[in-house]
């Protein structure tokens, strides 16, 4: 049965018309990303407005780690919490104090661990006690002051992907409680604060409200029991967007009023608790980015029509395990009136997974045509398998005040050159 795109996903604020989609696709070739910055300072701007007042943001630059994004989302007021020493390196080149990072993951290796040491990070979340002894050992060689934030994973959290329960994150309360009472004996070494993040793509305010209380919760007891008290506490966030047919954005003026309650009553308690973090990344850049293909060639198959697109899952990633069964928010940018018709739409790759949307119901479009693909600007490019076949990785482009920026170049096949050695 043909399948309708879900474009009421695509965002009511967004400037980035066909003329100015066609207009980036003519100078600077397909496929690419193109950006919308004005959609990026309205996402952050409705962020800020469900949040409550007196917490920070920090965004997640795994989501998006273009320079120019990472700058854009720091002049409005922005933290940054980095993953890797290339997200960290990003941000900062993007104009982001060290003093303004924390630095997560499971697997930090000891060239990421001293580099954020000695460039006096924020916080480096640690994610377990070994980890803490490597920076103790770190603060000690380098006779740097480290703050330390334990990543903690009490259980299963809401969202389309669970971050807590049993997964490679963080610790048990009981090793984070562990951890709180010992002294290790040196003054260059602090434990500050708690991280932990529950789920991702959350869809229900209520969600977010639930993790968020288990946290503030979890963080209450760990205090009371340790006589610690800590002045950075990370709730994490897992604000979602929408993608597919059955999927909504919530109503997320809903969440306002009981967060900010139940952050009060923790503030109540813990008055020394100076930061009340929360992160987000796919909510702020995922609606601002579009993703713009060229037509190949329109073949049939039988009764099946498939569209060869130049970009496929190669470069336009992040697995969500439908195989274009269901369909992202996508148009063929025409405007000759064509009737729809179930269309299959395919990347260059060789391989039957390289499917964007089956059998869904668009105008056919013609060799040289673009297609665009909406909601595309988080976890697309750079959860991309670009190194098969080869074929590069597209370049990146912002709109902003109605100028058009390269700001990433087109990877092409001979750049993979560079790197190897004959």
């Amino acid at each position: 049965m043909a399948k309708i795109a879900p474009n009421q996903h695509i965002p009511a604020g967004l400037t980035l018309t066909d003329e100015v989609l066609v207009q980036a696709a003519s100078r600077f070739g397909t496929p690419l990303y193109v950006y919308d910055s004005a959609l990026m300072e309205q996402r952050w701007n409705r962020l800020r407005g469900i949040l409550p007042c007196n917490s920070v943001v920090f965004y997640s630059v795994k989501a998006n780690p273009n320079v120019r994004i990472i700058g854009a989302f720091r002049k409005l007021g922005a933290s940054c919490e980095v993953a890797s020493l290339g997200e960290l390196t990003a941000a900062l080149a993007a104009g982001v104090p060290a003093s303004d990072m924390i630095f997560v993951g499971p697997g930090k290796t000891q060239r990421e661990l001293e580099f954020a040491v000695t460039h006096n990070i924020g916080a480096i979340v640690a994610e377990s006690g070994c980890e803490v002894r490597r920076l103790l050992a770190l603060s000690e060689t380098h006779g740097c002051s480290v703050r330390v934030a334990v990543r903690v994973n009490p259980g299963r959290g809401k969202g389309s992907i669970s971050m807590g329960g049993a997964t490679q994150f963080g610790m048990e309360a009981e090793a984070a409680l562990g951890l709180l009472r010992e002294s290790f004996g040196s003054t260059s070494l602090e434990i500050m604060g708690l991280h932990a993040y529950l789920g991702t793509g959350i869809l229900t305010w209520q969600e977010v409200l639930e993790n968020t209380q288990s946290i503030l919760q979890m963080a209450d007891h760990l205090q009371q029991d340790s006589g610690k008290e800590l002045s950075f506490i990370d709730v994490g966030g897992g604000f979602g967007i929408p993608y597919f047919d059955r999927e909504r954005e919530p109503d997320w003026d809903g969440l306002v009023s009981p967060l900010a309650m139940i952050v009060d009553q923790y503030r109540l308690r813990h008055p020394y608790t100076k930061t009340l973090a929360f992160e987000s990344g796919r909510f702020l850049i995922g609606p601002a980015g579009v993703f713009v293909t060229s037509v190949l060639d329109v073949k049939h198959r039988g009764h099946i029509c498939f569209v060869i697109l130049d970009g496929g899952i190669n470069v336009f990633g992040g697995e969500d395990y439908y195989r274009g069964f269901r369909p992202p928010p996508v148009r063929v940018l025409c405007e000759d009136g064509r009737t729809n018709e179930p269309i299959t739409l395919c990347g260059p790759l060789c391989t039957p997974a390289d499917r964007l949307a089956v059998d869904t119901l668009l105008p056919l479009p013609r060799i040289g045509e673009l297609v665009a693909f909406y909601q595309a600007g988080a976890y697309r490019f750079t959860a991309s398998p670009g190194l098969f076949l080869s074929h590069g990785f597209p370049c990146e482009v912002l709109a902003h005040e109605g100028q058009l920026s390269l700001i990433r170049e087109r990877m092409t096949p001979e750049r993979f050159l560079v790197a190897q050695r004959f």
